[in-house]
Parts: structure tokens; C-alpha cells; sequence
């Protein structure tokens, strides 16, 4: 597992890995608050509903989305 070093600027969209019928996890940061990954999603492709220890940050860089928040669809 490679996580970027500190006090780096990180270009989002280039590190973006998608492969075919699948979904891509790259941890990008890890601090005892809390962690930072970047999700490659292919089409129809998601994550199983779960809990975390942290909160979480969405954002989208291409396509659209569904995500659901306490069962709830947003």
C-alpha cells in the first residue's frame, strides 16, 4: 500500500483507476482521525451497505450516483 506523503498536492482525476465490472480502492491517507480513499467505480458496480468509524466524504468526479445514508436514498 503506497500513501501519499504529506504537504503533497494530489491531482484527484489522474489517479482515478477504473477496470472493467469491478470496483477500485486506493487509500490515499491514514491518520489515527480518520482515513482518506479513493473509489474507482465501474458502471452498476457499489459497495455492500456498512458502518464505518468515521464519517464520510462524498464527492463525484464523472457520472452519477446513489447513496444511501441510513437506508435512506440520496
Amino acid at each position: 500500500m503506497s500513501i501519499a506523503p504529506k504537504s503533497q498536492i494530489l491531482h484527484i482525476a489522474k489517479m482515478v483507476n477504473y477496470q472493467e465490472g469491478s470496483v477500485v480502492s486506493r487509500q490515499i491517507t491514514k491518520v489515527e482521525g480518520g482515513n482518506v480513499t479513493l473509489l474507482d467505480f465501474d458502471i452498476n458496480q457499489g459497495l455492500s451497505e456498512h458502518t464505518a468509524p468515521f464519517d464520510a466524504l462524498v464527492h463525484i468526479l464523472e457520472g452519477e450516483a446513489e447513496i444511501k445514508i441510513s437506508s435512506a436514498p440520496h
